[in-house]
């Protein structure tokens, strides 16, 4: 059995937000606004098998770019408490989302509008400190993190946003109307070790935990949040009395695990203002997780929802974010033995574990 709550009960709006069936617990974003609550996890000695999906960027008809799948084996040798944060879906109105997602256009209100922007997806990830979604003590003791995609653009075509990423995001897109010879950049996918680049100078830059958002109310779409988030789109308007433009939507964020093959743990010492990383993925708390999976969302992965058949697959994660948890053995550790008592970038920690199944 697993324990979990709200840190914040007053904040939930979704009902069915717990479900459990056997020994998988399904947890989705209990809120329906930007302002939600993390949820608290108790977890007995045991094996289980962790699950986050990522949250997909915003726009219209169901669009918006989709978010990774991670996924691994988390072996738990003394009671430990965690913390969830689920990422909100991106919005079509622009607005930032819980977990990270960057904000898009900003101030429009006509869904017809032929430039507009989605907000970017949040990231949904697991941690050691409780704190709010941004705190930076709270995002450096973050084990595993499933990327968001951002949002779409529009500007007389859909221009679409750079899908949540495994070790990279994708970048984002451009269109351009004939003619128009400013010079623009695409927005870049965050990676290991920094946030996405924005478009041009009117964007903002993804960086640890939060995709960028559209600055000064240009159109374009928001960077996905991730380990690291995704920059921001932009829109340039016309010059030289020729009435044409460019738009790009942003790009998506990161993923990471720990005891995942190139990821790069951030290292205990970092600060808000100056970041920095390990060569290796096992994060500083030690906490490492076996058969890790890093899937981006543009692949084929598990549906979150417990309703779908078991052999049920979608291409990147559209929605809000999702998590599960699988019980694979609750014990009553007897004997622990560390084998190998140091890691290194070539090598994981190795564990031995006598214990007796309870009853």
């Amino acid at each position: 059995m697993i324990s979990l709550r709200y840190d914040n009960e007053s904040k939930v709006t979704v009902e069915d937000a717990i479900s459990f069936s056997g020994k998988a617990y399904t947890l989705k974003y209990p809120c329906s606004t930007s302002d939600c609550t993390p949820y608290i996890i108790w977890l007995k000695p045991g094996m289980y098998r962790v699950e986050r999906w990522g949250a997909s960027g915003g726009f219209l008809d169901n669009r918006g770019a989709h978010g990774s799948y991670v996924s691994g084996i988390l072996p738990i040798f003394t009671p430990e408490i965690f913390y969830l944060y689920l990422g909100q879906q991106g919005e079509w109105s622009g607005s930032s989302t819980y977990n990270g997602g960057g904000a898009g256009t900003i101030n429009i209100t006509n869904k017809n509008n032929y430039v507009s922007g989605g907000s970017g997806g949040g990231s949904s990830d697991l941690r050691l400190t409780k704190g709010h979604w941004k705190d930076f003590n709270s995002l450096k003791s973050r084990i595993i993190v499933a990327a968001g995609g951002a949002g779409d653009a529009y500007y007389n075509q859909i221009i679409q946003g750079g899908a949540g990423g495994a070790l990279k995001g994708s970048d984002g897109s451009i269109h351009s109307e004939p003619n128009y010879v400013a010079g623009i950049s695409l927005s870049t996918g965050g990676n290991q070790t920094s946030g996405g680049l924005r478009t041009n100078t009117t964007g903002q830059n993804g960086g640890f935990g939060y995709g960028g958002n559209c600055l000064n109310k240009n159109h374009g779409s928001g960077g996905g949040s991730g380990y690291y988030g995704g920059g921001s789109g932009y829109y340039g308007g016309g010059s030289g009395g020729f009435v044409g433009s460019r738009v790009t939507s942003g790009s998506g964020g990161s993923s990471y695990v720990s005891g995942y093959e190139g990821c790069r743990a951030i290292k205990k010492s970092s600060t808000v203002d100056s970041i920095s990383h390990e060569d290796n993925s096992i994060h500083y708390l030690g906490i490492v997780f076996y058969s890790p999976l890093i899937k981006d969302g543009k692949t084929p992965i598990p549906c979150p929802d417990p309703s779908s058949s078991p052999t049920c697959t979608e291409t990147g994660h559209y929605g809000h974010g999702y998590a599960r948890i699988t019980i694979l053995g609750q014990y009553t550790p007897k004997t622990l033995l560390l084998c190998i008592p140091w890691i290194s970038y070539s090598s994981m920690a190795f564990f031995i574990l006598m214990y007796s199944e309870e009853k």
